[in-house]
């Protein structure tokens, strides 16, 4: 198994297993990601790695929100302040076989030799 097949190997493990073992796929995204850092790959590659990246960021989504500013006042001076106000309606997570597919669908992508 060569260097990009254990990536994406690392990577497709990382994402099935975020459910059911969050230790074992934090460790195959560390193992894939110390993999990727150590060694040179093609360019193609190079873009296939962050939109796999993407992929699994998209499993927890950031948190919808918005900053409001005010303004304390302390003698003459005035201090912002700012404070995250988080919005009702969250983003839902996408299901591990949404990621999967997902996934695959790029590497099948990639293995055809289209750009992911």
């Amino acid at each position: 198994m060569n260097r990009e097949q254990r990536i994406i190997a690392s990577l497709r493990t990382a994402i099935a297993a975020k459910d059911s073992d969050p230790d074992l796929a934090g460790q195959q995204q560390a193992a894939a990601q110390e993999l990727f850092c150590k060694h040179r790959f093609s360019r193609k590659f190079f873009d296939l790695y962050w939109a796999l990246q993407k992929i699994i960021n998209a499993a927890s989504p950031k948190e919808a929100g918005h900053y409001r500013t005010t303004h304390i006042g302390i003698g003459y001076s005035s201090f912002p302040i700012q404070r995250w106000v988080r919005e009702q309606h969250q983003p839902e997570p996408l299901t591990t076989e949404e990621l999967l597919r997902s996934f695959d669908a790029l590497i099948e992508a990639y293995q055809n030799g289209n750009q992911p």
